[in-house]
């Protein structure tokens, strides 16, 4: 087995268009082909499961994926082992899969991938994968934050409180009642902030922002000091929540000029620094994750990762 795993993991730096092709005599590749054959390899394919299928104890009631639990478990706690770094960012990764064989299968708009299976991750800003939750449909009960900041809670319940760490999600997550229950455990977080979250928060319309031109800023700190909105105008306004940073200190930011056709600085809050810098945990493991992945067809929606005919 630990032979099957390395060979698929071998597969990912050669690719090829298909099992035979690593064996075939004019496309052989000799660190898959040398350590096992390929009716082997396929015949251990075919019979690969992560549960046993017939003991029913293993059906947990409403788990969608109880075929590869004990898998998920197993790698949800070696995730767990590494160390978190302080800046850390929540958001959503697709997993292709367009097959109709799956319970969890989602369709999200506007993704690279738009069809496949979904997952919650909490990233490190170097792209380490530290927790995750799988994504298995919603189940119609409603909760005090909602579903995307319930999703925040649970991925930061393993992080260390009292400690400083920082989190980071995109308008998806973020809301004031998120950003408080996190201050409970000395979480910090920031986060862009969707229009009907304000909380009854006045800013300054957009419209005059416009008018100050861009890089114009206005902002609003909570009576506490527990946390800060900040609505920033470049293309066009944006909004950011914080509980540790707000405008200062402003640094300058290159954007490009259609009415001058050049490129011009544009004062930037330090709240978007923050943001822009360790935002992008996600995105990069899955630039990562893309460089080395192996297509395989299969009617099993847990062993295919990727082929656009599956």
């Amino acid at each position: 087995m630990e032979i099957l795993i390395g060979l698929y993991l071998r597969m990912g730096l050669c690719q090829m268009p298909g099992n035979h092709a690593y064996w075939e005599n004019h496309t052989r590749c000799s660190m898959v082909a040398d350590h096992m054959s390929r009716n082997r390899f396929q015949t251990l394919l075919a019979h690969l499961h992560f549960t046993d299928n017939t003991d029913l104890s293993n059906r947990q009631a409403g788990d969608k994926c109880w075929k590869i639990r004990p898998w998920l478990d197993m790698f949800r706690k070696q995730c767990l082992n590494v160390t978190p770094e302080e800046h850390n960012s929540v958001d959503e990764q697709m997993v292709l899969f367009r097959g109709s064989h799956s319970p969890i299968r989602q369709y999200v708009k506007g993704k690279p991938h738009p069809w496949g299976l979904k997952i919650w991750g909490r990233c490190s800003a170097s792209g380490i994968l530290c927790d995750f939750i799988v994504y298995q449909g919603g189940t119609g009960e409603k909760t005090l934050l909602g579903v995307g900041d319930d999703v925040v809670v649970k991925l930061c319940e393993t992080l260390p409180s009292n400690q400083n760490y920082k989190v980071f999600a995109d308008n998806l997550f973020s809301s004031v009642p998120l950003v408080l229950k996190l201050l409970q455990q000395k979480i910090y977080f920031v986060g862009t902030l969707r229009s009907n979250r304000l909380a009854g928060c006045q800013l300054e319309d957009e419209k005059s922002l416009a008018k100050r031109g861009r890089g114009s800023v206005d902002a609003r700190v909570e009576k506490g000091g527990k946390g800060a909105i900040v609505k920033w105008y470049d293309n066009k306004s944006v909004f950011l929540i914080s509980s540790y940073c707000a405008i200062d200190p402003q640094d300058k930011a290159r954007r490009w000029s259609k009415s001058d056709k050049a490129f011009v600085e544009v004062s930037r809050p330090h709240i978007v620094k923050e943001y822009n810098t360790f935002m992008g945990g996600i995105d990069l493991l899955d630039a990562c994750v893309a460089r080395s992945k192996y297509h395989m067809r299969s009617r099993r929606w847990y062993l295919c990762s990727g082929k656009p005919s599956c």
